[in-house]
């Protein structure tokens, strides 16, 4: 270990910003590489053009790193990232590099950041307007980044949604976000209708509720839980019958039982009985029965409710699997499946 890290200080490619860094951290235990790398001194080679490299680099070098911000690295910064841009000017400042932070703002990174990333552009906005950077908000805000946030990073949009929120300017991407969304992952939509909902932003989530409702997959149980118990506590009623005249518990997966538990629950907590009760027969005789943790939740779940009787099934199956041996204790099974009388050993010999 201590011959590689030192031969990795010696060598190391210098202008390879994050390179180094990454070094720097991983020799947090070898002081003697870490001063040999030290000593080549980084910061005045390091290539500045990344701003969220330079800010890594600017961690790294914890105590050494004056000689980095001697080179004015917030001038010579590509300002189009702008998560890489907010991640410099949080490092500048936890620097107390107040000049290097005034010299980034002046570049007037809002007017060039690149606005297809909404997590970006959200990350960006929250570390301007730590800095009490209001003009730079402002022009940030003037940009119209709704208009450009892509639409499958549902996450970064929420995360968007809730920084435009603290200006009041979620509106758009609000109606944009219920209209357009990408419905491929519904764990991801339910996040983005539990945001819209804090928003109370009800014509979006009326609207994403009924498209999520009537045209979303139906696979991963799991995932169809999660949108249904949003739907519920939506209060958006028309969206949940839809979803349930779709019959999910005809068409959801079952080789994730722990998704089946979840759908059972929220089936029950929608009052859709005849739903719970298809599902539960299906799962009971269909089930993945691979992992023993997931297969004993099912089972107990299968036990509470109205649908204990149909636990019954999945128990025989568990049986004829092998997967409950103490059913048969001490003395085993017979071929009938019922459980084998008393024998001792030596009436396995006996007339032999």
């Amino acid at each position: 270990m201590t011959a590689l890290a030192t031969r990795a200080a010696t060598l190391a490619d210098l202008t390879n910003t994050n390179g180094v860094s990454h070094l720097l951290r991983a020799f947090v235990w070898v002081k003697e590489a870490k001063a040999m790398l030290l000593e080549r001194d980084p910061a005045a080679h390091a290539d500045l053009t990344d701003p969220g490299a330079v800010a890594s680099l600017l961690e790294a070098l914890g105590d050494h790193r004056a000689r980095l911000l001697e080179r004015d690295p917030a001038a010579h910064v590509d300002v189009t990232n702008p998560g890489a841009v907010a991640r410099l000017l949080e490092g500048l400042r936890q620097a107390g590099a107040g000049q290097a932070v005034a010299t980034l703002l002046e570049r007037n990174p809002a007017a060039h950041a690149d606005l297809t990333r909404p997590d970006r552009v959200a990350f960006l906005l929250d570390k301007l307007q730590q800095a009490g950077a209001g003009q730079a908000v402002a022009t940030l805000l003037e940009r119209n980044p709704a208009a450009h946030a892509d639409l499958t990073d549902l996450d970064g949009v929420v995360s968007l949604l809730i920084r435009l929120r603290e200006s009041g300017a979620e509106e758009a991407l609000a109606a944009r976000a219920a209209a357009n969304a990408d419905l491929t992952d519904l764990r991801k939509v339910a996040r983005l209708l539990e945001a819209l909902k804090s928003l109370d932003a009800e014509e979006a989530v009326a609207a994403l509720a009924a498209r999520a409702a009537a045209d979303s997959d139906l696979t991963d149980p799991g995932a169809v839980a999660w949108l249904l118990k949003q739907l519920r506590e939506a209060d958006t009623n028309e969206a949940v019958a839809v979803l349930l005249h779709r019959d999910p518990a005809a068409n959801v997966d079952l080789t994730d039982p722990d998704g089946v538990v979840w759908l059972l629950k929220q089936l029950r907590a929608t009052g859709a009985e005849e739903a719970v009760a298809a599902l539960a027969a299906r799962a009971a005789a269909n089930a993945d029965l691979t992992d023993p943790g997931a297969v004993g939740r099912l089972l107990k779940a299968l036990r509470e409710g109205r649908t204990e009787q149909v636990a019954a099934v999945l128990v025989t199956r568990l049986e004829n699997a092998g997967r409950l041996p103490q059913h048969f204790a001490p003395h085993g099974r017979e071929p009938n499946s019922q459980q084998s009388p008393p024998w001792k050993w030596h009436d396995l010999f006996s007339g032999a």
